[in-house]
């Protein structure tokens, strides 16, 4: 098949989230498909921009054919909206320089405005289109603030998403329950899951990072230092560890709160590693805490490699509405890989620490059971804890390995591309 994929935020192992897009194109290339993947330039969420020789500059990357479209740098929503209107108008501009033929097309949101201009880039080509939705927009803003209701911006979402839900041939998606939340806005949607997962062949970094200190902890380098996992492993601590991304999604707040109550257990380390909005904030909640830790992210390459330095690893979120139709993150596949006890904090209508018996499972938003949890893990023998990672482990290699979801990936495409679309919700990647 000939694929492309439509998502602004497409990025790379290279370049930084969303990786979900890129270890689906990187399984269909190996699987003997050519994917060309269309995404933009700049996005808040990489760690690295590409080099750019023009409106698009194409580029390989394992064997995925990038085309990265310049567009305008964003630091706010209104500017950010206009990033992506001239995406979507240098996407059809510039469409046979992107991609001349396929067989299918793939819109990746959000942002939803961008379906309008892939369906017709589509329509152009001739061929059908399916829709990945990895978060579900504008319900998400709805949450944060009761003021989005004012926002034209919330209705033009809307309505991108009924037309998204009336003219794609299937809906896929990382969160278990979109496809109430699809009915219920767009009426009787044809919709499959397929998870986020984590690369299990991928050979982490050979030498283990340096982390750079942000806010130190008793015993360690001075804050603008850096230290090594060998210095964190030395330190004879239980080591409860966090990685990713400090912003408003993330429950750091509540990990920060269970060092507080645990700050006379002197023989656990709280580590947190990571960048964000938020960070700030929580380094300067835990200034006076001597048992946390926090330091600032590392390579996606090299997450492997500070994981083994951990006993046990935090998957928070706050509370929200939205996740009771599902959540899918990357941290948590990424502890079940590194064979981690899980501690997780999210309500939602999928728990793959439950389903797996990796770890332990703690209500929101509550440290004080967070913190117990904890402790019930560093009394375990370490056998015990190990035997909790390899369940972890064992699941992920069973339902959430990239190339299980590959397999899943490559067969709901090629039904809706031999369909021409037409399909029977029922069955569409089945």
């Amino acid at each position: 098949m000939r694929i492309l994929i439509i998502n602004t935020n497409g990025g790379s192992i290279y370049h930084g989230p969303n990786l979900r897009t890129y270890y689906a194109a990187k399984e269909l290339v190996e699987r003997g498909h050519r994917v060309i993947l269309a995404t933009s330039a700049f996005s808040h969420k990489y760690a690295v921009l590409p080099q750019l020789r023009g409106v698009v500059t194409p580029e390989t990357i394992d064997g995925i054919e990038y085309r990265w479209i310049r567009t305008l740098r964003y630091r706010n929503v209104v500017e950010r909206v206009l990033h992506n209107l001239v995406f979507g108008i240098r996407l059809l501009a510039h469409r046979t320089e992107i991609c001349d033929s396929a067989d299918v097309v793939v819109f990746s949101g959000p942002p939803l405005e961008l379906f309008p201009f892939s369906w017709f880039l589509a329509s152009r080509l001739g061929v059908p289109i399916a829709s990945d939705i990895r978060d579900l927009w504008p319900l998400t803003q709805l949450n944060m603030s009761r003021w989005h209701w004012l926002s034209p911006y919330t209705y033009l979402q809307y309505a991108c998403l009924r037309l998204m839900g009336k003219k794609s041939a299937v809906c896929i998606s990382p969160l278990a329950g979109a496809g109430r939340y699809l009915d219920k806005i767009c009426g009787p949607v044809r919709t499959t899951v397929i998870p986020n997962g984590f690369d299990t062949s991928m050979t982490p970094t050979q030498e283990p990072p340096r982390l750079t200190i942000v806010k130190s902890a008793e015993g360690m380098p001075p804050a603008g230092q850096q230290v090594s996992l060998d210095q964190v492993r030395t330190s004879g601590k239980f080591v409860v560890g966090y990685s990713g991304s400090f912003d408003r999604d993330n429950d750091t707040e509540s990990l920060v709160h269970a060092a507080q109550q645990l700050v006379g257990q002197h023989d656990i380390l709280f580590l947190m590693v990571g960048a964000g909005l938020r960070r700030n904030r929580i380094v300067q909640m835990a200034a006076s805490l001597p048992n946390l830790m926090v330091c600032d992210r590392v390579p996606s390459c090299a997450v492997p490699r500070v994981l083994e330095a951990m006993d046990a690893c935090y998957c928070g979120l706050r509370q929200n509405p939205v996740n009771l139709y599902g959540v899918g993150l990357a941290k948590s596949y990424e502890y079940m890989a590194a064979g981690k006890p899980i501690l997780w904090m999210i309500e939602a209508c999928n728990n793959p620490v439950e389903e797996s018996g990796g770890g332990f499972t703690v209500p929101p938003e509550d440290p004080a059971a967070l913190a117990a949890a904890i402790v019930r893990l560093f009394k375990m023998t370490a056998a015990d804890r190990t035997c909790l990672g390899a369940r972890a482990r064992s699941h992920l290699e069973r339902h959430y390995s990239i190339s299980v979801l590959g397999e899943q990936w490559e067969r709901c495409l090629a039904e809706v591309a031999r369909s021409g679309g037409q399909r029977d919700p029922t069955t569409v990647g089945a």
